[in-house]
């Protein structure tokens, strides 16, 4: 019976105000609740903007190497070093050289490089794997420099200047399957520079060509009716559906510079007028692709220090840069991280490594 309370003896109706007083009472109270939590949110939210922003106190020594292994930051250089968000963890005791570049392979942190052993472990010439604890060898090195790595095939791909792999001969390109080294093909009698993976297939950065490798042997990827390539490749990427190479782009007709082109399948493509001097390393970041190295202009811009992003359509700085080089890209916890000589970005001082993003 509505709006009826029981009392001794009977019953008595209660006024309709009274009634509904307790529930008028509640949605005010959730009301005001609501109203007030959306205050205090308005009031603590961070005023988020692009910017640049340091990772802990940095590094003295170059960092030219990034990676992301166990949901952390890995940099290197003439050591490796980790990053949790809030400390950088050294992951090497001693090195008697450098490491140039970083993948994952296998569930372990390969590093490769310049260098005789990593912490005094037999047979880590030029390249070891970290389990998360220790460093292992991957049979017995190389007998020279690796340049890259990429993994392709469920195999581990390394490139340089080495001319055996694990005691075979194995010229400037070998893959590990896990227990042994083998060569693909007869490799090149060239510095093999750069590698990545694009629709299934492995390619290579050759002195001054791109090849594919077609499961026998390598393919070149010819030049371009305008320009043709030339110079060492310096950086390989996939944007917008497109294997982008960045090297000396050499124009056949018209002055200009370029330093960068988009391979198609089919055909060559230059990303606007490129930039003025070479490009150390590219990586894909808020759907653009961006560039670091020691050129200072882009697109015909020259307010770019060091560090610039293709929307597709053309160039433009990330706030006012660096101050020196960027060695390294990569992106770690939607943030793009930019590595090298510099000491400051932005105006932030930050030594060796930086994160730009929504700060």
């Amino acid at each position: 019976m509505s709006g009826v309370t029981f009392a001794a003896g009977g019953y008595m109706r209660l006024p309709r105000f009274n009634v509904f007083m307790p529930f008028f009472l509640v949605i005010l109270t959730v009301v005001l609740a609501v109203s007030c939590s959306d205050d205090d949110d308005k009031a603590i939210a961070p005023n988020l903007e692009w910017r640049w922003a340091s990772l802990g106190d940095g590094f003295t020594n170059t960092v030219i190497a990034l990676s992301v292994y166990d949901n952390k930051l890995i940099a290197a250089g003439s050591g490796v070093s980790a990053w949790n968000g809030n400390t950088w963890t050294s992951l090497i005791n001693s090195m008697d050289g450098w490491v140039h570049t970083l993948t994952v392979y296998d569930n372990k942190l390969i590093a490769a490089g310049q260098f005789n052993d990593i912490d005094g472990v037999t047979n880590t010439l030029q390249i070891a794997a970290w389990n998360g604890t220790t460093w292992m060898p991957l049979g017995t090195g190389m007998n020279s420099q690796i340049l890259d790595l990429t993994v392709w095939d469920d195999k581990l791909i390394a490139c340089g200047n080495f001319t055996t792999a694990g005691g075979v001969s194995a010229n400037h390109i070998a893959a590990w399957n896990g227990s042994s080294w083998a060569p693909l093909g007869t490799g090149f009698s060239v510095t093999v520079s750069e590698l990545i993976v694009h629709n299934g297939t492995l390619y290579a950065g050759a002195d001054d060509r791109l090849v594919a490798w077609n499961g026998i042997s390598w393919d070149s990827i010819p030049n371009a009716s305008t320009f043709y390539q030339g110079g060492t490749t310096t950086g390989l990427a996939i944007y917008d559906g497109k294997l982008i190479r960045a090297g000396a782009f050499l124009h056949n007709i018209g002055p200009g510079y370029i330093w960068i082109a988009a391979w198609d399948g089919t055909s060559w493509d230059s990303l606007g007028m490129g930039t003025n001097n070479l490009i150390y390393d590219l990586t894909v970041f808020d759907n653009q692709l961006v560039a670091g190295g020691p050129f200072t202009a882009a697109g015909g811009a020259d307010t770019i220090s060091y560090i610039a992003v293709w929307d597709g359509e053309s160039w433009a700085p990330l706030g006012t840069g660096t101050n020196d080089l960027v060695q390294a890209l990569t992106v770690w916890n939607n943030k793009l991280i930019a590595c090298g000589q510099f000491t400051s970005a932005g105006g932030v001082s930050v030594p060796g490594i930086a994160a730009w993003g929504l700060q």
